[in-house]
C-alpha cells in the first residue's frame, strides 16, 4: 500500500472552466495491532485498530505501545510480523517480553484521536520515565525559528498532499535527527517515538519536537513521556497542553513562524540576544 494515491479530479476556479487534473491524496488505511506477551498469557489478543498512513508500521506500533506505557525499550519487543497485508486490511502481531500490565483496548482509534478510548482520566495521565528537570538546557531563539524552515522546506507528503501531519525532531545544534509523517498527528508522533526506541535514543532530552499542526494535550503527553524539553508547533496549543507543559517542565511554543513565535510555558529555556 502506498502512502500517497493519485486521483483524477475536477478543478474549478471562478470565471474559468472546469478542468481535469491529477491530485495526490494522502492514504488512510486501518492497522490492527495484535499483541502476545510471553511473560503472561501466550494467547494473542487484539490491542487496538488505528487509522494510519501506510508505511513505518513497525515504528508506529512501538510508539503506540510506548505511549501506553507497555514497553520502555527495544528489548521489550521479541518479534513483529504481518498476519495480513493487502490493499484493504493490515494486521500485525507483536511479541512482547514485559511485565507491564496490559489493559486490553480492542478499540477503534481514528486518525484525529489519540486518547479518546482511554477508560479514565488516570489512564491518560501517565508519568514520564524521563522527568524533565534539567534547568540548564537552553536554546537560542534563532534556532527555534530555523525549525520553521526544517518542517516547511522539504519535498515530502506533507507539502504534496496537504492532508497529513509531520513531526520533526531537532537537536540543540539545529540538526534534523528524526522525521515522520502520518494522516494522524498522534500517529506521526508515535512513529517518531518508535524510531527513537529502535535507535536507542531515549531519552530525547536534548531535542525540540516540531509539530506541523496544533499542540494538544496528547501531543504534550507524548513529549513528556520521551523526555522532550521543548515543543514548537506551527499552530496553537490547547489549554490542557499548556497546563501539562507547566506541570511537566516543558517549554511550549506555538504559532511558530520564520520571524517569531509565542512561548506559553517555561520561557527560561529560550535565549534571545535582542532582549
Amino acid at each position: 500500500m502506498k502512502p500517497v494515491i493519485t486521483y483524477e479530479i475536477q478543478k474549478l476556479k471562478v470565471d474559468h472552466p472546469i478542468v481535469s487534473i491529477f491530485d495526490e491524496v494522502i492514504a488512510e488505511e486501518p492497522l490492527e495491532i495484535n499483541i502476545q506477551n510471553t511473560l503472561g498469557n501466550t494467547k494473542s489478543e487484539t490491542f487496538l485498530v488505528t487509522m494510519r498512513t501506510p508505511g513505518e508500521d513497525y515504528e508506529l506500533c512501538l510508539g503506540i505501545l510506548f505511549s501506553h506505557g507497555i514497553i520502555h525499550h527495544k528489548k521489550d519487543v521479541l518479534f513483529f510480523k504481518y498476519l495480513i497485508a493487502d490493499a484493504h486490511k493490515t494486521q500485525v502481531l507483536i511479541g512482547l517480553n514485559t511485565k507491564e500490565k496490559i489493559s486490553k483496548k480492542t478499540s477503534y482509534t481514528n486518525s484525529s484521536c489519540g486518547i479518546c478510548n482511554s477508560e479514565t482520566w488516570e489512564d491518560i495521565l501517565h508519568h514520564s520515565n524521563y522527568p524533565i528537570l534539567d534547568s540548564t538546557f537552553r536554546i537560542p531563539a534563532d534556532l527555534i525559528t530555523q525549525c520553521f524552515h526544517a518542517i516547511t522546506n522539504e519535498d515530502d507528503h506533507f507539502h504534496k498532499t496537504g492532508g497529513n501531519h509531520k513531526i520533526c525532531l531537532i537537536n540543540e545544534k539545529g540538526e534534523m535527527k528524526l522525521s515522520a509523517e502520518d494522516v494522524g498527528r498522534h500517529n506521526a508522533f508515535d512513529k517518531i517515538l518508535g524510531l527513537a526506541i529502535i535507535s536507542e535514543m531515549m531519552p530525547l532530552s536534548n531535542t525540540i519536537a516540531v509539530l506541523s499542526g496544533r499542540c494538544s494535550f496528547e501531543m504534550c503527553q507524548k513529549a513528556w513521556l520521551a523526555g522532550i524539553p521543548i515543543i514548537a508547533s506551527l499552530g496553537a496549543p490547547t489549554s490542557k497542553a499548556i497546563e501539562m507543559a507547566e506541570d511537566a517542565g516543558i517549554t511550549l511554543i506555538g504559532f511558530l513562524k520564520a520571524d517569531g513565535f509565542n512561548i506559553y510555558s517555561h520561557p527560561f529555556r529560550i535565549e534571545n540576544n535582542n532582549s
